[in-house]
């Protein structure tokens, strides 16, 4: 329930920091009882017409109980879990962001929630009614509940796509535009790189030139500059170059505080990626 309500707020995907973090956003328990209490309301009416079968073997198992008595029972537990949604469902709507709010929303709840109050009564009436009409308006309850629980599974897909809406168009243009640019990208290739080598570097000089081009951007010598400085990695792969080089060509997500660093496998040959690994194992 947590992940998915996340789903609905792509715009705290950024704050969120795990999944407790998730866990204590404002709406997420209500949502989690207010799917609790629907699901005990259906599990009464479902055991109300189950045990009521006369091909249940009712005398096997009930001694002290009559057929009667749990259907009473279960019709107390729909009635309870229906009359507590009338408290978690506006709780839900509360601890909602409103913008995925809308009259239509609002008007499929309205009705939702109308369409069960008639077969709560329906089971008022049995429960505290005569033993004989006990049966009487089953067809009618489970009727009715089955278009509230329709309408407000309705209401849901509303409020998702009123909420999703706005990032739905933010990424239709952002992918138009990667589209376009890549189109240009296409058209008009860019000229190959020419390194900047610095012969005072000596054997390292072409890896040098290779770092500042690629690696430069994110990595200081001795201190953190969006990842990790160059002498942090001497000390990690001293003894192991190619290590060094397998985390370049394809690195993971070692770092909370730090994003993950992309892979250059693509960008660099391995002629490139040796020089580099030589360069950064050179620093002192």
């Amino acid at each position: 329930m947590t992940n998915v309500n996340l789903m609905l707020f792509p715009e705290k995907w950024g704050s969120v920091s795990g999944f407790l973090s998730a866990l204590l956003l404002p709406n997420v328990f209500p949502r989690y009882f207010h799917f609790i209490f629907a699901s005990l309301a259906i599990t009464g009416l479902f055991l109300f017409w189950y045990m009521g079968r006369k091909s249940y073997p009712f005398d096997n198992y009930f001694k002290n109980l009559t057929r009667y008595d749990l259907k009473k029972k279960f019709y107390s537990l729909t009635l309870a879990a229906s009359a507590a949604q009338f408290v978690m469902g506006p709780l839900v709507m509360l601890t909602l962001p409103t913008k995925g709010f809308s009259w239509n929303l609002i008007l499929v709840i309205l009705t939702g929630a109308s369409f069960s109050l008639p077969a709560m009564y329906w089971m008022w009436k049995a429960i505290t009614g005569d033993e004989s009409n006990i049966d009487k308006n089953f067809g009618k309850i489970v009727t009715l509940l089955s278009i509230t629980v329709i309408m407000m599974g309705s209401g849901r897909h509303i409020y998702r796509a009123n909420a999703l809406d706005p990032h739905r168009k933010l990424m239709a243009a952002k992918t138009e535009a990667f589209i376009k640019a890549s189109e240009e990208a296409r058209n008009n290739p860019e000229e190959e790189v020419t390194l900047e080598i610095d012969t005072t570097l000596g054997d390292v000089a072409v890896g040098g030139a290779v770092f500042k081009q690629y690696c430069a951007a994110c990595h200081l010598k001795d201190s953190k500059l969006v990842g990790p400085p160059i002498l942090e990695m001497v000390s990690i792969y001293k003894d192991n170059p190619d290590g060094l080089i397998s985390w370049i060509k394809n690195p993971g997500k070692k770092r909370a505080d730090a994003p993950q660093m992309p892979a250059f496998g693509n960008q660099l040959d391995q002629d490139q990626l040796n020089e580099v690994s030589k360069y950064i194992l050179s620093i002192k």
